[in-house]
């Protein structure tokens, strides 16, 4: 063979293998997440992102080293919701959180292709968001937190905690005293969040015990509340991202439902709307701040 063939092979090898070389060298694509939260804002995004990020981190990934999650506050509007679900299916990113019904709703219309978890409220099946729970079909899965569906849990539970109310009002804002009623479920909300202590205290001065959708109302003055393990569920919103981003379909991954509940109550508040509460209700109790 030719002295300049052999060197023209060599060289072709060379390049082929600098080429491989530079190949392997590419820093691997970093996913990117978009997260549309119902609660909180950048500054103190609340227990829900937090736990979220707390998935994450369980799985091993670190946002800005592996991962990217581009996270967008409902804030001040539910009307905002539709522009900030766009805004995430133009950044092209490669899963879709949603934790609130109407996002969940708008993800649903903007985007066939991108995969959707989310972190529903309410039945998604009967909001039509997945054909079943256990093939929910199209690209929508993720956790339900049956928010909504324990409502008559709730009272249940408040009227056996205070026998003699009879008039029970379920407060949708923060005009915590007009209805006449002698017993408050507090629906979780953008309001409600916002003037949770105002509400709390116009209830203990009031003389109104009341239910809340959350325990960390509790924490702050509330009566009771009973959940599904809140934390748990946006920790595994964390877990179906993985899943999806290691090539799995929404379409075959069941939506879960909550198998972890808490009650919890306040003997403080108790104490200061002058009730006690029956020993049969106090150890049913997963947590009794005293």
């Amino acid at each position: 063979m030719k002295k300049a063939g052999v060197f023209s092979i060599l060289f072709v090898v060379v390049l082929f293998a600098v080429a491989i070389i530079a190949e392997a060298q590419q820093p691997a694509k970093m996913p990117r997440i978009g997260y549309v939260s119902g609660s909180g804002d950048p500054k103190t995004p609340g227990y829900q992102v937090e736990a979220f990020r707390q998935g994450l981190r369980d799985l091993g990934y670190i946002e800005g080293k592996n991962i990217l999650v581009e996270y967008r506050y409902v804030e001040e509007g539910l009307d905002r919701v539709p522009g900030l679900v766009t805004e995430l299916v133009r950044l092209k990113v490669d899963v879709l959180v949603a934790t609130v019904t109407q996002a969940i709703r708008a993800a649903k219309q903007a985007t066939k292709t991108i995969p959707i978890v989310m972190a529903s409220p309410t039945d998604p099946v009967a909001a039509g968001f997945v054909g079943s729970l256990a093939r929910p079909g199209g690209n929508i899965t993720g956790v339900v937190r049956l928010t909504r569906e324990l409502s008559g849990k709730r009272l249940e539970l408040l009227k056996e905690a205070v026998p003699r109310i009879s008039r029970v009002g379920v407060l949708w804002d923060g005009n915590a005293a007009k209805g006449r009623a002698n017993a408050l479920i507090v629906v979780r909300n953008r309001v409600v969040d916002r003037h949770s202590k105002r509400i709390i205290d116009l209830a203990i001065k009031n003389r109104l015990p009341s239910v809340w959708e959350g325990g960390e109302f509790v924490q702050s003055g509330g009566l009771m509340s009973y959940t599904s393990d809140d934390p748990a569920n946006f920790r595994r919103v964390a877990t179906y991202v993985d899943r999806i981003l290691k090539g799995a379909k929404p379409a075959d991954l069941p939506v879960e439902q909550p198998t972890k509940f808490e009650f919890v109550i306040n003997l403080k508040t108790a104490k200061a709307l002058n009730l006690t509460i029956p020993q049969s209700v106090l150890y049913r109790a997963d947590k009794v701040i005293k």
